[in-house]
């Protein structure tokens, strides 16, 4: 199962972001695809996330909550963790969406607070030797500055949800964001037996200890049983 959004867009490549002054200037075709995982549901209760550890997905150490999705925006609001406040924010549902469906949102930073392996693996660090970067045509490039939180998104159901476009982020953490110029948002993606890192068409500029990056309007689906693993790229 995948999610997946397609659709001829334009953005600002990260290396002329700052020179674009945030408009679009590149056409490049757009996918989000994430890995899937066997089939089980998560209670809308307790640990979500120390549940999903238990199912086989990372263990996300940092905030984490879980909400049934409503057919309107649907809001996951994170408690503050290692000086980042989050919200997550998925756009109204395309159609129509089963009564308690739960989704489930975690972060972490990556610095030691994931745990467990996914798939058989360890979670995959952006920027690290083994995990490779790719931009929206699928070729190789340099992963550009870090990493500064990581979300972990999952649809634990047997229902797939149809979404007028994909999640927004927005992030407040002065002193963590202080020394970057903007952000982008990368979303890992099978690449053979391992992971990559695939850049996004979305990206903003911090603007006093804050970023959003918005959504991005297009369909986007998080099919039955579906893991998203987004990172906050930030560069300066």
């Amino acid at each position: 199962m995948q999610s997946r959004v397609q659709r001829c867009f334009v953005v600002c490549t990260i290396a002329s972001l700052a020179a674009c002054g945030g408009r679009n200037v590149v056409p490049v075709p757009s996918t989000f695809a994430g890995p899937s995982f066997v089939g089980f549901d998560v209670p809308n209760a307790g640990k979500p996330c120390q549940t999903l550890s238990h199912q086989g997905v990372w263990f996300f150490h940092g905030s984490c909550t879980s909400a049934y999705v409503k057919s309107g925006k649907t809001t996951f609001k994170l408690k503050a963790y290692k000086g980042i406040t989050q919200t997550v924010q998925y756009p109204a549902v395309s159609g129509s969406v089963p009564a308690k469906t739960t989704f489930v949102t975690g972060e972490a930073t990556g610095n030691g607070d994931v745990t467990g392996k996914f798939q058989g693996q360890k979670f995959p660090i952006f920027g690290s030797k083994k995990v490779p970067c790719i931009d929206q045509s699928g070729s190789p490039q340099t992963c550009n500055g870090k990493a500064v939180v990581y979300d972990l998104l999952v649809n634990g159901t047997t229902n797939t949800v149809n979404f007028t476009g994909s999640p927004s982020f927005a992030i407040r953490a002065p002193t963590i964001l202080k020394p970057w110029r903007s952000c982008i948002l990368q979303q890992m993606i099978q690449a053979g037996s391992g992971f990559a890192y695939q850049q996004t068409p979305v990206a903003q500029f911090v603007k006093n200890g804050r970023v959003t990056l918005p959504v991005y309007p297009s369909s986007f689906h998080m099919n039955a049983h579906t893991v998203e693993v987004f990172a906050i790229d930030c560069i300066t």
